[in-house]
């Protein structure tokens, strides 16, 4: 350490060197932060929002197992958006309603643990128990 050639000050100028270098890639990270936020928020905002009514279709991908009401965590993977009426048809021809779903009272509205749902006619969705 105590040789002539190098000085103290240049020493000292060297390790400013690499602080500044390391300020930068600090900059350099944190930009990069900001950008993946920034992307990340404009699309949590463009993502379209949840359906009113799935149907959630067997192995197969033909026949409907349940309707649920968009945003039910029972929905599986293999559950495609409907309208309301096509939910409805499909609980009046049989498809049982998602097993978190209940009929409530005379008035066979379905009421589900994630969200309310609209009033429905048939009488073959299981109640909760």
């Amino acid at each position: 350490m105590n040789d002539s050639s190098t000085s103290r000050l240049d020493m000292l100028r060297f390790a400013r060197r690499i602080a500044v270098q390391q300020v930068e890639q600090i900059d350099r990270w944190i930009a990069t932060e900001e950008r993946r936020e920034a992307e990340q928020r404009r699309g949590e905002q463009a993502r379209p929002p949840a359906p009113d009514w799935l149907i959630e279709v067997g192995l197969g991908g033909r026949d409907p197992v349940y309707v649920h009401v968009g945003g039910c965590h029972m929905a599986g993977k293999r559950s495609r958006r409907v309208e309301r009426d096509q939910a409805l048809r499909g609980l009046t021809e049989g498809v049982p309603a998602c097993p978190r779903a209940r009929t409530a009272g005379r008035t066979r509205s379905w009421a589900c643990s994630t969200r309310r749902c609209a009033s429905a006619t048939s009488s073959r969705a299981p109640s909760c128990r």
